[in-house]
């Protein structure tokens, strides 16, 4: 059971509910009650999918997919089966383990308390040193995982995430290290199955040879997401972009100073530790039919060239 911290990701205000429900199309909680009972009674008619999943969670999915009920049963298709098919994105979680905090203490991962006026989830992605040593990429894209899992079942309400990646201290070395399989596993996965909505993702502070690995990293996205990518050489944007109400102090903003939040995350993932691994162990079991596990293959001539699924025809 989750000891709750609900400091560390705060509901929009009440003025914002309103505007934040018509852009989900919830229309009424009686809506909502309806999909949701029928999500969770398609779950069970399929015996292959997890079970047992939280209300929040699937709240989740419906709202990400602004209640299309079969993009929300794809969207949990698809990680339920990534939880299963690629198993050293989700396995061995554990926030304690040395090798992963190693990785955790070199690289910031920061979902922000408050949304911003539209009602969007900012996250900040940002490198502490250049030390190649501590960087690995398998443990930061399981780090990312494990946040993912934990929005998933407790971010209140949102329309939608920015991303912000300050690349102040990335170098071309990092970029080498960074585009690799567990990558594209990792933002395949994310892109099909991510159940919040992607409004844009901000690359502050960035140099010149970062369009390389901007490059790279669009190979696997598909076009309506790459649309989505904004790189900046400095960081003056984001209180434009955010507003200085959702900031960190470090970028000129009025929501607390970014080690102090960052120490909040890591004590209340430890205090959760056990719960954190039942969450990645939520994935696919037993016989799954044909038609889904030949869809999700990672394999070029299956994932295509741009990087998206074959369609799932879900009954």
């Amino acid at each position: 059971m989750v000891i709750e911290n609900d400091q560390l990701l705060l509901p929009p205000r009440d003025s914002q509910i309103p505007d934040i429900l018509a852009e989900l199309n919830e229309d009424s909680p009686e809506r909502l009650e309806r999909n949701l009972q029928l999500f969770r009674e398609w779950i069970n008619c399929h015996s292959y999918l997890p079970k047992n999943i939280a209300k929040h969670a699937l709240t989740t999915f419906i709202r990400g997919s602004k209640h299309d009920l079969e993009k929300a049963k794809r969207k949990f298709t698809l990680l339920s089966m990534g939880k299963r098919g690629i198993p050293h994105l989700f396995a061995d979680r554990d926030v304690t383990d040395p090798e992963l905090m190693k990785t955790w203490n070199n690289y910031i991962i920061l979902p922000l308390p408050k949304l911003t006026e539209r009602g969007e989830r900012i996250t900040i992605f940002k490198l502490r040193n250049v030390d190649l040593d501590n960087f690995d990429s398998m443990m930061l894209h399981r780090i990312s995982w494990i946040f993912i899992d934990y929005r998933i079942n407790f971010d209140p309400m949102t329309t939608s995430d920015i991303f912000i990646f300050d690349c102040s201290v990335f170098s071309a070395a990092h970029s080498s290290k960074f585009l690799s399989v567990i990558c594209k596993e990792s933002i395949r996965l994310l892109q099909e199955s991510f159940p919040f909505r992607i409004r844009s993702v901000q690359l502050i502070n960035a140099s010149p040879y970062l369009d390389a690995l901007v490059a790279g990293i669009k190979v696997f996205l598909k076009d309506k997401l790459k649309r989505r990518f904004f790189v900046h050489q400095g960081s003056e944007c984001l209180k434009k972009v955010v507003g200085e109400e959702v900031l960190p102090l470090e970028y000129g903003g009025k929501c607390g100073k970014i080690d102090n939040l960052d120490a909040e995350w890591k004590d209340h993932f430890a205090r959760n530790n056990e719960t954190l691994r039942e969450w990645g162990n939520q994935k696919c079991t037993g016989v799954v039919p044909k038609n889904i596990e030949n869809s999700y293959k990672f394999d070029d001539s299956i994932f295509g060239a741009q990087g998206s699924f074959r369609k799932l025809n879900l009954d």
